[in-house]
Parts: C-alpha cells; structure tokens; sequence
C-alpha cells in the first residue's frame, strides 16, 4: 500500500501595510466576490465563461 503526502510550507513575516495597500485588498476582495456572484448568477463553469460574462461589469 502507498501514501501520497504532499508537503506544506509556511513562513512567516511581519509586515505593517500602508492604508494604500489596504486600500488595494479592499478593491481586489470586491473584485473577487463581485466575480463569484457574477459565476454563481450565471453558473460559469470555467475561467474563460467567467472572464467573457464579468470584464465589462468590472470594467465599470
């Protein structure tokens, strides 16, 4: 019998952002969750179905 394991690594480091970047995320995790409810709505099964039905709304 065989085990396939597949190894994580992790680091850590510490980083204060500025409130541009903060700023950045906020819009990008929009993005992202404006991108899923457009997937979801549309029920887009691929990125390329997702990219076609969402780029002009983001676009805005």
């Amino acid at each position: 019998m065989s085990f396939n394991v597949l190894a994580v690594k992790s680091v850590w480091q510490y980083y204060v952002s500025s409130n541009d970047i903060l700023g950045l995320l906020g819009v990008f995790r929009r993005i992202v969750n404006e991108s899923l409810r457009i997937g979801i709505a549309n029920d887009a099964s691929s990125l390329r179905k997702l990219s076609l039905l969402s780029y002009n709304q983001l676009a805005r």
